[in-house]
C-alpha cells in the first residue's frame, strides 16, 4: 500500500464471472503472476494474494477497491451501510485478513478483527474534494490467513 506504481489492474477471467491478477488462460498450466495467484474479486466475494513472507517479490498483495471523487461531489464524507463478512479458514488459529481504509495516501484506519462475525466499519473520511481517492485494501499480512470475504459499503458525501 502507498506505492501505486506497484498496482496491477484486475483482468476478467475468461469464461467466469470474476476478476484476477494475471488470470489463468484456458489450457494454460501456470498462472501468469504467481504473487497474484490468489487475488480475486467477484460480485459476491474477494480473496487477497500472498503475504510478503510467501511471495517471491517480498511484498504483501492486497485486493484494493478505489473510488475517486468526481467534480461536484465534494464535502464531508463517510463510509455508511458497511459490512464485512469473512469466511473461516478451517483448521487455522490465525486471525482473518484485515481491511485498511485510506484517503489518498493517508491511513484513516484498519480493523483488528479477531473473528469471523459480520461487522460494520462505518467511519468518517473527512472533507473530500474532486480528485481525492478513497481506497479500501483487503490483504494478508504475515500474522493472518488469506480469507475470502464479502464486502459492502457506500460513500456518502455532503455538507
Amino acid at each position: 500500500m502507498g506505492n501505486s506504481a506497484g498496482y496491477k489492474d484486475l483482468e476478467k477471467t475468461p469464461g467466469a464471472h470474476n476478476y484476477r491478477v494475471g488470470p489463468k488462460e484456458s489450457g494454460a498450466v501456470e498462472i501468469i503472476d504467481l504473487n497474484g495467484e490468489w487475488i480475486k474479486l467477484s460480485k459476491v466475494s474477494m480473496l487477497p494474494g500472498r503475504s510478503a513472507a510467501r511471495s517471491t517479490d517480498d511484498i504483501s498483495h492486497y485486493v484494493i477497491i478505489a473510488y475517486t471523487v468526481q467534480p461536484g461531489e465534494g464535502g464531508e464524507a463517510r463510509i455508511v451501510n458497511s459490512q464485512i463478512q469473512r469466511v473461516l479458514v478451517k483448521g487455522s488459529e490465525k486471525p482473518p485478513s484485515p481491511i485498511s481504509i485510506y484517503v489518498n495516501d493517508k491511513l484513516i484506519g484498519s480493523d483488528n478483527v479477531k473473528g469471523y462475525e459480520p461487522f460494520a466499519f462505518d467511519v468518517p473520511l473527512g472533507r473530500l474534494s474532486a480528485g481525492d481517492t478513497v481506497y479500501i485494501a483487503y490483504g494478508c499480512p504475515e500474522d493472518s490467513n488469506p480469507s475470502t470475504a464479502s464486502l459492502q459499503f457506500q460513500i456518502e458525501v455532503g455538507d
